[in-house]
């Protein structure tokens, strides 16, 4: 299976004790194309509560005298977003690659020195 690395690894005194490959999760795949496509539909919230927060700090008043929602919250529906909106081509990715051996994103390799 690893002719390759286990006579890369037998060069440099190892021998292969295990090796194991782990499969593309459907959240990764969402954070890919979040971190792909999703500047186009950030809404800015998250930086705009941010601001907010300091201004209030500095003393200078908020906009409209509005209260501010905790930070978390915005966080939290600002990643429900990225998921209900990206979630549904990374799931229908996660569905063609499932049948591959592409799906497979990391490899792990445990090697014993001799």
């Amino acid at each position: 299976m690893c002719s390759t690395l286990e006579t890369f690894l037998e060069r440099y005194g190892f021998k292969l004790a295990s090796v194991w490959r782990m499969p593309a999760s459907f959240y990764y795949l969402v954070l890919k194309f979040r971190f792909r496509y999703g500047a186009w539909s950030s809404l800015g919230l998250v930086r705009m509560a941010k601001t907010r927060k300091q201004n209030t700090m500095q003393g200078t008043p908020s906009a409209a005298g509005l209260p501010i929602p905790p930070l978390y919250t915005i966080a939290t529906l600002a990643k429900m977003k990225d998921i209900l909106l990206f979630g549904i081509p990374a799931g229908i990715l996660w569905l063609v690659l499932l049948p591959t051996r592409a799906r497979y994103t990391d490899f792990y390799v445990v090697a014993e020195p001799r």
